[in-house]
């Protein structure tokens, strides 16, 4: 992925992945710890509900112009969202069956 000359390589957002699963069960286990007589689920939504305010708050953070926070509408995709070329096939000596539409019989 590339956005304002920032690289990001598979194995930064691998590791982006597994801090966010060890900040989130970490969280889940001081909760328990804290409260004790609370059951799983409370804990659970607990966790549940401050994951989904952390994110509204950094979604928040990155709208550019609040005036329109989706404008331009109908733009074009930035260089990130464009899709990349499908890479070479594995099998490049294989090509795809297309199927035929059958006649009915008379």
């Amino acid at each position: 992925m590339e956005e304002s000359g920032v690289v990001v390589s598979g194995g930064t957002v691998a590791s982006w992945v597994a801090s966010g699963v060890v900040l989130w069960s970490t969280a889940f286990v001081l909760l328990r710890a804290l409260f004790p007589k609370r059951s799983y689920d409370f804990c659970n939504r607990a966790v549940s509900t401050m994951h989904a305010v952390t994110a509204v708050c950094l979604a928040c953070l990155s709208v550019a112009d609040w005036s329109c926070p989706v404008c331009p509408l109908a733009a074009a995709s930035s260089p990130s969202q464009v899709p990349r070329p499908s890479p070479p096939s594995l099998f490049p000596s294989v090509s795809p069956v297309t199927l035929q539409p059958s006649r009915a019989m008379t």
